[in-house]
């Protein structure tokens, strides 16, 4: 069987080991925390695989400019690596469960097929959510807006607005906030010494919704320096939308982002398309309605899709379109995240589930004589759900690739083809070898 074999390795606190891990198989590292594991891991093999493949597309100069060289004489045997870690975290957030298992592109596809006929053709980007031709125009695509809540501004109206019953005015007698506060109650003839809670209507509109731009000059203190000029001054609630979203940071949006919290778009109820796009459908349900579907129902959705459009001419690339999703699907039914949709935001799952949908969408990849790094992918989960991992780690193998899991949970490491151990403890004293099965 040929192995990696890693020579003299001894980043961070790992002590110069000489190891051997059988490619094509699986292999679990184990050890108490801070022994070596993510050292000889990550920051060896990993590192050295991906320098590897910088130095194969760019040149020797530049990859070593771009990436350092892991502390290890050599790695032969060495292939591709991919890390479907719990760490790895995709920000954006217009990334979906549908995107990142490239589900979206078939399903979009469909639905261009089936609402296309002889005289109009419907391309399938006006089904994404990236289209500034079909997206909603008032959350640009990402189903979510952000607002200025009530609540956060004003939480408790059983103080007087002098006493800072509005968040935004709360400050000393002598500060620009409470300045501006008694600027806009003389003008509007409120009384600053009242509760919030007894304020009338016209008043808390006034305060806290008027679009009227009031421009006044104030005195007040800034430290201890006096100041004194012309603000323009309106309700709170647009006064913070527009100081909001014209900030170029987050530093400078974090004055006004305490006040705001991010809810459904009123315009597209979370739909993130435009009515146009919305008004297509498929099998009597529409883009968004299909993508909001548990995977579980939509694999039964999917399995019984009947639409009196779907022609003779067009059965065919139907099926084929159909038969793509579903293998998607059934993969990440069988690493349980059936219970997802597939306009699930990626940086709203946790760690587990992402590292479960990553590994579905690599069993259905057709690439070969890979290595993929797992880290602990049964943490958190049930022992009978373990079972699904096992049988996702082994369907890698069988692909032809090679699996090397970083991982604690005893039922996962005895299916392992290879165990290595480090220790003996975490820190400076730990990055030994304990045992291997060579």
């Amino acid at each position: 069987m040929e192995k990696i074999i890693i020579k003299d390795a001894y980043e961070n606190n790992l002590k110069h080991l000489d190891i051997q891990i059988p490619l094509d198989a699986f292999t679990c590292v184990t050890g108490c925390s801070g022994c070596g594991k993510s050292s000889l891991v990550f920051d060896t093999l990993y590192a050295e695989s991906q320098r590897g493949f910088l130095e194969g597309m760019t040149g020797n100069i530049y990859s070593q400019k771009l990436m350092n060289k892991p502390k290890v004489m050599s790695i032969e045997n060495l292939r591709p690596a991919l890390n479907i870690s719990q760490n790895y975290y995709n920000v954006n957030p217009r990334s979906t469960i549908g995107t990142i298992t490239e589900i979206s592109y078939y399903l979009r596809t469909l639905f261009s097929l089936v609402n296309s006929d002889a005289k109009i053709g419907i391309s399938e980007n006006i089904f994404s959510s990236n289209n500034p031709k079909t997206f909603c125009p008032n959350c640009n695509g990402l189903g979510v807006e952000m607002v200025v809540s009530p609540e956060l501004l004003i939480p408790d109206p059983d103080k007087t607005l002098r006493d800072g019953a509005i968040l935004y005015f709360k400050g000393s007698a002598e500060s620009k906030e409470q300045k501006c506060l008694e600027a806009i109650c003389d003008h509007y003839g409120i009384d600053i010494d009242k509760k919030y809670s007894d304020l009338t209507k016209n008043e808390i509109n006034m305060l806290l919704y008027t679009e009227e731009v009031l421009k006044v000059k104030i005195s007040y203190k800034d430290g201890k320096r006096k100041k004194q000029h012309f603000v323009s001054i309106q309700g709170v609630i647009p006064l913070l939308k527009k100081n909001f979203s014209s900030a170029d940071s987050k530093a400078q949006a974090a004055p006004y982002s305490k006040y705001v919290e991010t809810t459904a778009c009123h315009v597209c109820n979370g739909a993130k398309l435009g009515q146009k796009a919305l008004a297509y459908t498929l099998g009597g349900l529409n883009y968004h309605e299909i993508e909001s579907l548990e995977i579980t129902s939509l694999k039964s959705w999917l399995e019984n899709l009947k639409d009196k459009r779907i022609t003779e001419e067009k059965k065919v690339l139907v099926e084929q379109l159909k038969d793509s999703i579903l293998q998607k699907v059934k993969a990440l039914i069988e690493l349980n995240v059936g219970y997802l949709c597939l306009n699930r935001s990626v940086p709203s799952l946790s760690g587990g589930e992402r590292q479960r949908v990553r590994i579905a969408k690599q069993l259905t990849c057709p690439l070969k004589g890979l290595i993929y790094i797992l880290d602990e992918p049964c943490k958190g989960l049930h022992h009978r759900d373990i079972v699904h991992i096992i049988d996702a780690t082994r369907n890698l193998i069988q692909k032809g690739n090679t699996v090397i899991a970083i991982e604690h949970d005893k039922q996962y490491i005895s299916k392992a083809d290879y165990r290595i151990e480090l220790g003996p403890v975490g820190g400076p004293e730990g990055g030994y070898l304990i045992s291997s099965d060579d």
